[in-house]
């Protein structure tokens, strides 16, 4: 019989020897909008602020120890799992070419179902993104690239030395490179590729103009620098 599965933080639910009861939904996430209501004026107005609110989903498990007298073993390593500090990416058996980005994760209840059998129920907090596996892949600049999903926030890595001008279809920013330099979008943070040490200063100009847009984006590097953007795909 093939069991439907998770795999979280690179460990699958099944490899410790507990099983998902029932494939979870996924909710669509809500956009996140202000509706401002005038005295005088028939309907509110409304602020898009053009982003998401994170999503909730509850799993059961269940899992069978066949000592009756060590029942805790297997959901003390359950909960070592789930409960691990960090965020975590989340993979379904079923759907293994996207991810999700798990932010918290809490153990809501847990029951001994029999005298060897036990269930629990889990509920993970998610990034309101469904990320595309094949985003992860790096892409030599200069690119001309085709965004069919949502806004992403990308990663660029550039190599060379002194100031160089990024040009995108959204503008332009300038970067101070001493030998190499990782600008992450996500988190609004440039470092040293090699070291990793914070250089934030390192940049001039909005990153905003980085994020890679809906539709075609041209990203380019000015001469004598060489770099790669991973774009990250993402979609609701």
């Amino acid at each position: 019989m093939i069991f439907y599965d998770i795999i979280y933080k690179n460990k699958s639910a099944q490899s410790l020897g507990v099983y998902v009861k029932e494939r979870p939904s996924f909710p669509v996430p809500e956009r996140d909008k202000t509706f401002t209501t005038i005295p005088g004026r028939s309907g509110s107005l409304v602020t898009d602020d053009g982003t998401y609110s994170d999503v909730t989903i509850s799993i059961k498990f269940n899992f069978v120890d066949e000592d009756e007298n060590a029942i805790g073993k297997v959901f003390r390593a359950a909960k070592a799992w789930l409960l691990s500090a960090g965020s975590g990416r989340m993979v379904v058996s079923d759907d293994t070419n996207v991810f999700h980005i798990v932010k918290d994760v809490t153990i809501t209840d847990s029951d001994r179902t029999a005298k060897i059998g036990h269930a629990f129920t889990a509920k993970f907090r998610l990034d309101p993104y469904t990320y595309l596996a094949s985003g992860d892949s790096e892409i030599s600049l200069p690119a001309a690239l085709y965004n069919q999903y949502e806004p992403c926030e990308p990663v660029y890595k550039i190599e060379g030395e002194g100031v160089c001008t990024i040009t995108t279809s959204s503008g332009t920013v300038t970067a101070n490179i001493g030998q190499n330099l990782t600008i992450d979008c996500a988190n609004r943070m440039s470092y040293r590729t090699d070291t990793g040490v914070r250089n934030n200063i390192a940049l001039t100009g909005d990153m905003e103009d980085l994020m890679i847009h809906t539709g075609l984006f041209n990203i380019s590097l000015s001469s004598g620098f060489t770099g790669s953007v991973t774009p990250h795909w993402r979609a609701v």
